[in-house]
């Protein structure tokens, strides 16, 4: 099992985790909200089990929001037990499953990367989301803030915690509001990464949403997500949204082939700027280049990033 692990998928499966532990929080239940969690969900098991084939996962994941529906208003620590045993489950399903893999041994399940991931908190999860959605390296943002970039190594996994000076310091190297360094985000993700309220946070001159289905009108867990949106303005990010009322919650994609079961499309096409899975920064909304993410340019950070987290709610 772990010959499927790399860098990468390390990487996707702390952005699903993030956008897990945020959603299992303090958001309110919604068809929206259960069908981005399948879609998470989805990574999650992709990514843990080295498989290729994401439908297969996305069955399990709908078979698992149906079995047990996603809790709401739990803690970060409860969000990740949550999400282990679902990730466990699944594992030791799988190995069953794939030929060659009967009888399991349970020491090589335990043994996988994967669960040091699943035990990140939520701060050393945000740094690693900063420094990898920024590209700024553990040694360049060690020279901008002034500190050691083996301590900023120790934060990143979860090997302690940096004090108040050094939380500033690091905020002002990632360009970001401190609050999104604060003490007290520690054992908590933070919404405003994942639920938007109203509006595409991107900060494009001329927003145009394009309504259209999303995977053929059904999410497959008992919920019915007629129409998406899409920040398709000129300038505009591209990325794709499931609405309940007024609140955006953004869709990632599947990859390849896939993708049009996990994005919103017009006439059968998809916006061009929308970008692959999680395999890159997402949501594309904060973390996209004036010109969207498909050209090269300067990382433009909105403006969410820039003031208090929680400010907008």
């Amino acid at each position: 099992m772990p010959d499927f692990w790399d860098r990468a998928t390390e990487l996707r499966m702390v952005r699903a985790l993030d956008a897990c532990c945020a959603l299992l929080g303090d958001v309110a239940d919604s068809v929206a909200r259960r069908a981005v969690l399948q879609r998470l969900l989805t990574v999650l098991f992709e990514a843990g089990g080295g498989t290729d084939d994401p439908m297969s996962e996305l069955y399990a994941a709908t078979d698992v929001l149906t079995d047990t529906p996603a809790p709401t208003g739990l803690s970060d620590q409860e969000a990740l037990l949550w999400l282990e045993r679902a990730q466990r489950a699944r594992t030791l399903a799988l190995m069953h499953e794939v030929s060659g893999w009967a009888p399991y041994d349970a020491a090589e399940v335990d043994a996988h990367p994967m669960w040091r991931v699943h035990r990140l908190g939520a701060l050393p999860r945000r740094l690693r989301l900063l420094a990898a959605n920024t590209g700024v390296s553990a040694t360049g943002l060690g020279r901008a803030a002034g500190l050691a970039p083996v301590r900023v190594g120790q934060w990143a996994a979860g090997r302690s915690r940096p004090g108040t000076a050094e939380r500033e310091a690091l905020a002002a190297a990632f360009a970001v509001h401190p609050g999104w360094l604060a003490e007290e985000l520690d054992s908590r993700t933070p919404a405003d990464w994942y639920v938007f309220e109203g509006d595409c946070p991107c900060d494009c001159q001329e927003p145009v949403f394009a309504q259209s289905p999303l995977d053929g009108r059904t999410t497959g867990i008992g919920a019915l997500v007629e129409q998406g949106l899409w920040c398709a303005g000129e300038e505009g990010c591209g990325q794709p949204y499931l609405v309940d009322g007024d609140i955006f919650h953004p869709a990632p994609t599947l990859p390849d082939g896939y993708r049009e079961r996990f994005a919103a499309a017009t006439g059968g096409d998809q916006p061009s700027n929308c970008g692959p899975e999680l395999s890159r920064p997402w949501p594309h909304a904060l973390w996209n280049t004036p010109a969207g993410p498909q050209r090269r340019g300067p990382l433009r950070l909105p403006s969410v990033l820039a003031r208090a987290p929680g400010s907008r709610w």
